[in-house]
């Protein structure tokens, strides 16, 4: 994933740009609103605390709150890394920040205004198929077709 993302950004990166959502939607309880997606990250044992620009959305779901995330991680911390793909399912990387104006992106879909935010601007999203540490995941590439071609 390392050698996919340096490739992607022409042999220059100095960190990844994540994006994570946490399934399932949580209680709406003082504690959830205070930790949010990086307190509970950090709960399961991912070191966050060296990462960068961590920001912590909780929005209003269907029964609870949806708790979603922005973080930058240098590339220097490869373990935290990997320890964060194998803990959760919705996570995304990109090769550029989403735009995170609050005031703008409708709460019930801020990731997906994430997502669609980084292909308006000819960023490209990476996610992985399987764990970390299984033979057979994959790393997908999403984005314009004229930015992918760049990179095949």
């Amino acid at each position: 994933m390392k050698e996919m993302y340096i490739t992607i950004n022409n042999n220059i990166s100095d960190g990844i740009h994540s994006m994570v959502q946490l399934v399932p939607e949580q209680p709406n309880t003082k504690i959830v609103n205070y930790k949010k997606v990086w307190g509970f990250i950090k709960n399961s044992g991912v070191q966050i605390d060296l990462f960068l620009k961590n920001e912590s959305f909780a929005d209003s779901g269907i029964s609870g709150l949806v708790l979603t995330g922005y973080g930058y991680i240098p590339t220097a911390l490869e373990g935290e890394f990997q320890k964060l793909i194998n803990l959760e399912d919705k996570l995304f990387f990109s090769t550029i920040p989403p735009k995170l104006d609050v005031d703008v992106v409708p709460q019930e879909k801020r990731l997906i205004k994430w997502l669609h935010s980084i292909f308006n601007n000819n960023g490209i999203v990476l996610f992985i198929l399987g764990r970390f540490d299984e033979n057979d995941a994959e790393v997908v590439a999403v984005g314009r077709k004229s930015v992918i071609d760049k990179i095949v």
